[in-house]
């Protein structure tokens, strides 16, 4: 009986000692605003979804601590709205949101049966910020595309991709494997915003980007006479196809997924190795497996933009 009395002062100490701190955390009005602020964040980032996928305003609006709200989603596509605000993300008002209750929870609420059905709630709201956590940093999607008659030994992400540099027959390697190289969609999107090329020692050649599209359109060349500046082109059956820049899959149009495409060009040592077009609508069913080969210092080197592989 003694220890529990102590127990309990020192318990007692301790709550008192840290109360004034943890009372303005534990405020309902606080909880109000960051709920209010929750509803604000939800609205628009449903609106955003007219332009954009899910994934992506998901990604964007809840999955980082700031975002940028735009005006115009708020308004007619028509209309030409200037302007945008930051709101806090995603983990910010989770982060925000799990202090106050179990400020709360330390402050006000005393554990006895009749409350036990507060806490089983409360409890379920922790479990469901710290799920929804876990999920955006280490889930991971993936797909097996397996065609008649093939073996595969990879998955692919179909809201990723990545520009793949193959060597079929690497000096250093298995002869049954190939030396693949890999740039992220990250890494070419902003090669292409500064300017800069792609240099990397396990690279043969540098990338330069010209263009990356977050969502592509092939379309073909009917009369390349006619064109006034040169285009990235390919060649299947004789007919010649590029690619441009289509609006990205929004979240409204139940379904589909984004086909990135970017125009790259290729140099080593100063000596430019042309200019290509890469696509996934290049590696479709159609087309499968059939990417562009680039010779360099007398070896060829296959370049193709596909879903990222585990």
């Amino acid at each position: 009986m003694h220890l529990c009395a102590r127990s309990d002062s020192v318990e007692s100490v301790v709550t008192e000692l840290f109360k004034p701190l943890l009372k303005p955390l534990a405020s309902l009005r606080l909880t109000v605003a960051l709920m209010a602020a929750s509803i604000v964040l939800i609205f628009a980032s449903t609106w955003a979804q007219i332009d954009r996928g899910i994934l992506t305003v998901v990604g964007q609006f809840f999955r980082d601590y700031v975002v940028w709200i735009d005006l115009q989603i708020f308004f007619p596509r028509s209309w030409d709205v200037p302007g945008r605000f930051p709101w806090p993300g995603g983990y910010s008002l989770g982060a925000a949101l799990v202090a106050n209750l179990l400020a709360a929870h330390t402050v006000r609420f005393k554990l006895s049966w009749k409350r036990s059905g507060i806490f089983m709630i409360h409890a379920a709201l922790l479990l469901f910020l710290l799920g929804e956590w876990i999920y955006g940093e280490f889930a991971l999607e993936t797909q097996m595309p397996i065609y008649e008659g093939q073996t595969v030994q990879w998955a692919q992400d179909i809201r990723e991709a990545e520009l793949a540099v193959v060597d079929r027959n690497p000096p250093d390697g298995r002869p049954d494997h190939d030396r693949v190289v890999v740039v992220t969609a990250k890494g070419l999107d902003g090669a292409a915003k500064n300017g800069r090329f792609i240099r990397h020692d396990a690279l043969p050649f540098d990338i330069k980007v010209e263009n990356y599209f977050e969502n592509s359109q092939i379309y073909q060349i009917l009369d390349q006479g006619n064109n006034s500046s040169p285009q990235a082109t390919r060649v299947f059956e004789n007919r010649v196809f590029s690619v441009r820049k289509a609006r990205e899959v929004a979240g409204v149009d139940g379904g589909g997924v984004n086909l990135p495409a970017a125009i790259v060009t290729l140099k080593q040592d100063g000596e430019d190795l042309g200019t290509y077009p890469v696509s996934i609508h290049f590696q479709s069913d159609v087309h499968r497996y059939d990417p562009q080969t680039v010779v360099v210092s007398g070896r060829p080197y296959d370049i193709f933009l596909r879903f990222r592989r585990y």
